[in-house]
């Protein structure tokens, strides 16, 4: 079948655009990875929480999704990935080690981290590596000193809880954290919170903020909104042993609750007190 000159200039000009059009995409696909320029008083600093034990220091912060690509040159909430930026000021005369996996047991080494986050065809990855490298939290923490770094770990949206635990020779010193992050947004949930027994609730800062705007007094108020709403509950340890258990049992006395039902039913069946 003979093409005409017209219908094969058509098919040319089709094939030259396409062809461009892959190129472009190539080209956009194949950008080289260039760290970020470095940021001497980032805006998430603004939202560092100190914890204290002895002389040493712990100060963090939860990056958002868009302070992390800004810090990283990369999309890492895209790939689940949760930078935290951690300050560690060590006062003491003595040398700690941080245990990485205190923060997240699942975290993402730098080298993971830097992989995981690559784009279609990117080159310089060895510069990438190398650039979350230095940006991670040292292990050691010398005395008389002070660090600072990121660790990487696994994504959680709207709110993160996390502790960091430094050890030396039979001492160890472990700080917890709970921390909003921002752009939370209560549209779909309610949230039940579990309080643990010395909880404080925060007086000031944005959870305490949050917390004043979203709170209600009663879980039954749970029923009457839709969504928006935060209960806190707290734990009501029972301060009772194991003898004194047993001392109920001998003079006749319910120990319901206070074992599970199918012990009470072995202990009841076999008279073991009676």
């Amino acid at each position: 079948m003979k093409v005409s000159p017209i219908t094969r200039l058509s098919i040319d000009c089709v094939t030259t655009r396409l062809l461009a059009l892959l190129l472009s995409i190539w080209l956009t696909g194949c950008a080289s990875y260039s760290p970020p320029a470095p940021t001497d008083t980032p805006s998430y600093l603004d939202r560092m929480e100190t914890k204290v034990d002895g002389d040493i220091h712990v100060s963090t912060v939860v990056l958002t999704a868009e302070e992390s690509k800004q810090s990283f040159g990369t999309n890492l909430a895209g790939k689940g990935i949760q930078p935290i930026y951690f300050e560690i000021d060590n006062r003491e005369e003595f040398d700690f080690t941080m245990m990485t996996n205190s923060v997240d047991s699942n975290y993402f080494s730098p080298s993971e981290a830097a992989w995981l986050s690559r784009r279609f065809g990117e080159s310089k990855t060895d510069v990438k590596a190398l650039f979350f490298l230095k940006q991670h939290l040292p292990v050691m923490v010398s005395g008389k000193s002070k660090v600072t770094g990121f660790v990487y770990t696994n994504l959680s949206p709207g709110g993160k809880a996390f502790g960091l635990t430094l050890v030396k020779e039979n001492d160890l010193r472990h700080f917890e954290f709970v921390q909003e992050i921002p752009g939370l947004q209560l549209d779909w949930a309610h949230i039940v919170i579990i309080a643990r027994p010395g909880w404080e609730l925060p007086r000031t800062g944005e959870v305490a903020h949050w917390l004043t705007e979203h709170r209600l007094d009663d879980r039954s108020e749970l029923r009457q909104r839709p969504t928006g709403g935060i209960v806190i509950e707290e734990l009501r340890p029972l301060a009772i042993s194991a003898t004194e258990i047993r001392q109920m049992l001998e003079a006749g006395q319910s120990a319901r609750y206070l074992l599970p039902q199918s012990v009470l039913d072995y202990i009841q069946t076999h008279q073991l007190y009676s």
